[in-house]
């Protein structure tokens, strides 16, 4: 498609798409229930520069890292995007826009889609806390008693005095200071 007829013409496309057409993401999913939501807009800035604002809505499922279980996250890609014609040009004029480079005229729409979901992952995908079954869920909890204090081993009773754990440490000093 070309950008600049669209961008002149201050196009819009609206639609979705299958997760089926987008194979690198795909490949980085279990699955989406329904297909994403896609609007991208056309327009030229005050500069004369081809410029795209992209929304993608979507749910997928990702594995739980906590309890390996499939745990559906909602992804939203929302970008402004100009268009450059090489990595140079991105780099000298563009500092404040996030660059699209494209070279030629012809955009590959739906690799453009497939780019942003994926950026728009999830780094680690968890479930939240009570609803994970996972082994991280047992952990978490211990540790919760351990830093509130509900460990009966770790508390210290009044009047009861709490072993320095570097006693020994002190006591080989004096030791070694003594000879």
């Amino acid at each position: 498609m070309s950008v600049r007829k669209f961008a002149i013409a201050g196009s819009s496309l609206n639609g979705s798409i299958a997760l089926a057409a987008l194979p690198r993401l795909s490949g980085a999913v279990l699955a989406a229930s329904e297909p994403f939501a896609v609007a991208i807009d056309f327009a030229e800035n005050e500069f004369g520069k081809r410029t795209l604002k992209v929304r993608i809505d979507g749910t997928v499922a990702l594995e739980c890292q906590r309890c390996l279980k499939p745990v559906d996250v909602a992804v939203t890609a929302d970008s402004n995007l100009t268009v450059v014609a090489h990595d140079e040009e991105a780099r000298a004029r563009l500092r404040d826009l996030d660059p699209l480079i494209v070279e030629g005229d012809e955009l590959e729409v739906f690799a453009l889609i497939e780019d942003e979901l994926l950026m728009a992952l999830p780094i680690i995908a968890l479930h939240p806390q009570p609803d994970c079954a996972g082994p991280g869920n047992e952990l978490g909890a211990s540790a919760s008693a351990v830093s509130q204090g509900s460990d009966e081993s770790a508390q210290v009773q009044p009047g009861e005095q709490r072993e320095n754990p570097f006693a020994v440490l002190r006591d080989l000093k004096q030791r070694n200071d003594a000879e």
